[in-house]
Parts: structure tokens; sequence; C-alpha cells
């Protein structure tokens, strides 16, 4: 998977008060000098990262036509049991 830098700056402020114009860490709210060089700030960075990638793989598959016919085929399978014996119990 291609690297691409995000677009989201840094919340922190420095001394002066004026917002820290550096790119936050992937994954984070802040920059390396503003905490995001910590381990549990790198460790959570890392989780969001793969389940935003997890979230867009399974977007991706239920989007796909393949996942439409896998639904229709299950739907079908699973309610064949109940029409019969319904269809049973009328006739």
């Amino acid at each position: 998977m291609a690297r691409i830098r995000q677009a989201r700056l840094c919340r922190a402020h420095r001394k002066d008060g004026q917002p820290c114009r550096c790119y936050a860490v992937n994954g984070a709210a802040v920059c390396r000098v503003h905490g995001g060089a910590a381990g549990q700030v790198l460790r959570k960075a890392r989780e969001r990262l793969l389940e935003a990638d997890a979230a867009r793989t399974f977007g991706a598959w239920l989007r796909s036509p393949g996942y439409r016919e896998y639904q229709e085929r299950a739907a079908f399978v699973s309610d064949r049991p109940v029409i019969e014996a319904l269809a049973a119990r009328l006739a």
C-alpha cells in the first residue's frame, strides 16, 4: 500500500499562542514535537490507520457485485426451509 501524506496539521499551539504549522503524525492529531513521538501515541495512530484500511477494504467489498450475489444466495438458502414449511402447512 502506498503511503500518502495526509493534509492534517498539528492541533497543538506554540508558546506564543500561534497554532503549530507542522504536519501531524499519520493517524494522530499532533506532530512529533508536540507528543507524536511518544510510544502510546504511535501505537494508537498505527491502530487507527489499520482500522481505516480495514474499513476501506470492507466497504469496497460491500459495494462489489460479488457481495450482492453472495447476499442473495444466502437469503435464498436461509429462507428456503421456512417457505417450504409454510407451504406444507398451507397445503
